[in-house]
């Protein structure tokens, strides 16, 4: 597929996913989505001691979310954080405003375009990426636009698929472990931590893949999606141990920090 049909497919889908919503529903969606809330939840958990050494110095903390969605981690975020969202579809960062203004949360919503341009007049202390990097086609120039607007000894969350189940159309690049840390090596970053997680979307997906043929079937499905989509996050970490290799882990996530 063309590159310029690549970006096309990603923007349509996204723009469709993130149709516009009033604040109230998007907010809840935001809180049960499972795919939102499966990746937030573990984001979130790797980022708050990050978070606390910034405040323990009494540091105001630039926090971007670059492919914010929904908004599921940024609204985990404290409201005295300064708090920026990008995405590549103009629908989540109008629903993420209406759902910021609800709850009189503020956070300043960014263009791809804009993040690109790289001229904020700032650089950031934290930026988190979350299954996003897939998309990019030219995922290395990203991760150089990352280094450049971090400030330094900044951080960086990278969130990866692998061991994908299905082949997404919309992805143009496969990660492991080995090919991620490289990467980052490359774009200057140092990689402090590696972790393997979510057994429980391996699980997930390879039912689906298998065929969910009755309508009685989806909506099953639907409802334990919804269940484990509000469920704290102590007890997706207690499946991925009780769920065995069968079903693979799902999300790569890496702490890389742009040197002093």
């Amino acid at each position: 597929m063309a590159t310029d049909q690549i970006e096309e497919l990603n923007i349509d889908y996204y723009e469709k996913l993130y149709k516009k919503r009033y604040p109230l529903l998007a907010l809840l969606h935001s809180f049960v989505s499972y795919d939102q809330q499966s990746k937030a939840k573990r984001n979130y958990f790797y980022l708050k001691s990050i978070i606390r050494s910034y405040r323990q110095r009494n540091k105001k903390i630039k926090y971007l979310d670059y492919g914010c969605g929904h908004g599921s981690l940024l609204l985990k975020m404290n409201s005295s954080m300064e708090l920026y969202a990008a995405d590549i579809s103009s629908n989540s960062l109008r629903n993420l405003s209406g759902i910021a203004n609800l709850l009189r949360k503020n956070i300043n919503t960014i263009t791809v375009e804009e993040f690109m341009a790289n001229n904020f007049g700032h650089k950031f202390d934290i930026i988190s990426c979350s299954h996003v990097l897939e998309h990019v086609i030219n995922d290395k120039e990203l991760l150089k636009t990352f280094y450049m607007n971090l400030e330094n000894g900044g951080t960086l969350l990278l969130n990866l698929p692998i061991n994908e189940v299905w082949k997404d159309p919309k992805h143009v690049h496969n990660y492991s472990e080995v090919t991620a840390e490289n990467m980052l090596d490359k774009a200057g970053f140092t990689v402090k931590e590696i972790f393997l997680t979510d057994r429980l979307t391996g699980w997930l997906l390879l039912q689906e893949q298998n065929g969910i043929a009755t309508t009685f079937k989806k909506i099953i499905f639907r409802m334990i999606r919804l269940f484990f989509g509000i469920m704290p996050l102590m007890v997706l970490l207690l499946l991925d141990k009780v769920l065995t290799e069968k079903f693979p882990f799902q999300q790569l996530i890496i702490i890389a920090k742009k040197n002093d």
